[in-house]
C-alpha cells in the first residue's frame, strides 16, 4: 500500500497582483504542484491574514510583508516563515530578486559590445532601482567608467515621457550612449522618446530594460533587450526553502537572492561598438558559428591572428577568453530556444553544437545556475512542453 502523504497547511499572504508578485506566485505553484501536499489559503492583506489566523495555524506561510507591520504579527504565528523580497525582517528567512547583479549584468552587457558611454534611467529613493543602478555602477566604476543618471519621482517618469524632462534627458545624452532602464516599462519610453526625436537605436541609443516584458518590450521599435527577471524563480526558491524548514532544516542567517538568468538579446542592443579589428572579426564568427561545434582553432582561423594574442585581447578587453565566449554564445542561443520553441532539451543541445543532451544541461546549469527544463519553466511567457522537472544547482 502506497504511504499516505500527510497535507500541509501553507499561508500564502502576498498581494494579489498581475505583475511581480504574479509570477512570484507562478513560481509557488511549480513547487506546490511537484510535492503534491500543499493546502493553500491565500490571503491578500495584513487585516486577512489576523482574521484568518485567530482559527488557524499553518505549517508554513510565504509573505510578502509589503504592507501593514508584519514585523509585529509574525512572530507570533509561531510557524515556519519566508519572507518574499520586501524589506527583511529580523529573524524570518528571506529570499529576494538580486538587484545588484541585475545592474552588474546590465554593465557586463553593454561592455561585451564594446560601448563606452552609459546612463541610467531609474526612480528617486526606490530601493530596488537605487540596487540596480549601485550595480552598474559598480562595474562600470571598476573599468574606470562613469554613468550620467536620470532619476524620476515613482509615477513621474510615465507622465509626458515624450515631450517632457525624460525626452530632455535623452536629447542632452553624449552619443553614442547605453541607457539601462530600470524596469521594461521605462525602456520602453526611452524608446518613445527616441523615436520623437528622431535618434536611432541602438546606433546612437542603446536601450537595455528587466524583466523580459513582452508587452513592453514588443510595442517598442526596434524590439528593446532585456535582463531576464527572476520573480518567477524567486516564488519557486521561496517554496522550495520553506518546505525544507517544515521538515526541520535550519533557517538560513543571510537572505537568498536570485540572480537574474542573462538578456534576451533584441534589436535595441544589437550593436558592436569596439574599435579593435581583430576583436570584433572574432566576436562576429562565433555569434556567426557558434552552434557548428566549433572552437578557438577556427576562430583564430577566421581571424588570421596568433592564439595568444586574440586570447590576450579577449583578456584584456572582454576579461574572457574566447572559449567561454563561445560557450556564452550557444548558452544565449539555448536561452532563446527554450523561451521561444518546444524544441526537447536534446534537439537545442544539439542545434546548439553541444554533442548530447547531458552534456548540454550540465553546461547550461554551470552557466546559468538552473537545468533547461527548469529554466524554461521559470522564465517562459507560457507554458512549457515539458510537464516536470527537479531543481538545478544555485548559483
Amino acid at each position: 500500500m502506497a504511504k499516505t502523504v500527510e497535507p500541509k497547511q501553507i499561508g500564502l499572504f502576498l498581494p494579489p497582483t498581475l505583475g511581480y508578485f504574479g509570477d512570484v506566485v507562478l513560481g509557488i505553484q511549480e513547487y506546490a504542484r511537484s510535492v503534491g501536499n500543499w493546502v493553500v489559503e491565500v490571503c491578500p492583506t495584513i487585516d486577512i491574514a489576523r482574521a484568518t489566523c485567530e482559527s488557524w495555524v499553518p505549517d508554513g506561510v510565504l509573505v510578502s510583508g509589503m504592507d501593514g507591520d508584519w514585523r509585529a504579527f509574525l512572530p507570533n504565528l509561531n510557524t515556519n516563515i519566508v519572507q518574499i523580497g520586501g524589506h527583511a525582517i529580523e529573524g524570518v528567512a528571506r529570499v529576494s530578486t538580486d538587484n545588484f547583479a541585475i545592474g552588474r549584468t546590465a554593465a557586463e552587457h553593454f561592455l561585451e559590445r564594446g560601448l563606452r558611454r552609459f546612463a541610467f534611467c531609474g526612480y528617486d529613493q526606490t530601493d530596488w532601482s537605487d540596487e540596480r543602478e549601485a550595480g552598474f555602477g559598480q562595474v562600470l566604476s571598476a573599468r574606470g567608467l562613469e554613468y550620467i543618471p536620470f532619476r524620476g519621482k515613482l509615477g513621474e517618469i510615465f507622465a509626458g515621457a515624450v515631450t517632457g524632462s525624460l525626452a530632455a534627458w535623452v536629447r542632452s545624452l553624449p552619443k553614442p550612449c547605453a541607457i539601462f532602464a530600470c524596469h521594461d516599462r521605462a525602456a520602453m519610453l526611452l524608446a518613445n522618446a527616441c523615436a520623437y526625436l528622431k535618434v536611432h537605436v541602438p546606433e546612437e541609443v542603446a536601450i537595455l530594460g528587466v524583466d523580459n516584458d513582452q508587452l513592453e518590450c514588443g510595442f517598442a521599435w526596434p524590439p528593446i533587450s532585456s535582463i531576464l527577471g527572476s520573480a518567477r524563480r524567486v516564488g519557486f526558491e521561496g517554496a522550495v526553502l520553506l518546505d525544507e524548514l517544515m521538515r526541520g532544516a535550519t533557517k538560513p542567517e543571510q537572505s537568498f537572492f536570485v540572480p537574474p538568468a542573462g538578456v534576451a538579446v533584441r534589436q535595441s542592443t544589437d550593436v558592436l561598438a569596439t574599435d579593435d579589428a581583430d576583436l570584433r572579426a572574432a566576436l562576429r564568427f562565433i555569434r556567426e558559428h557558434a552552434t557548428d561545434a566549433i572552437d578557438v582553432p577556427e576562430v583564430v582561423n577566421a581571424v588570421l591572428i596568433s592564439r595568444r594574442k586574440l586570447e590576450r585581447k579577449f583578456r584584456d578587453i572582454l576579461n574572457r577568453t574566447p572559449h567561454e565566449e563561445i560557450l556564452r554564445a550557444r548558452t544565449a542561443h539555448a536561452k532563446m530556444l527554450l523561451l521561444s520553441t518546444r524544441l526537447s532539451v536534446l534537439e537545442i543541445g544539439l542545434q546548439c553544437g553541444f554533442p548530447s543532451a547531458s552534456k548540454f544541461s550540465t553546461v547550461f546549469t554551470r552557466e546559468v545556475g538552473v537545468g533547461p527544463k527548469l529554466f524554461r519553466r521559470l522564465y517562459s511567457t507560457r507554458s512549457a512542453a515539458d510537464p516536470a522537472d527537479h531543481r538545478g544547482t544555485v548559483m
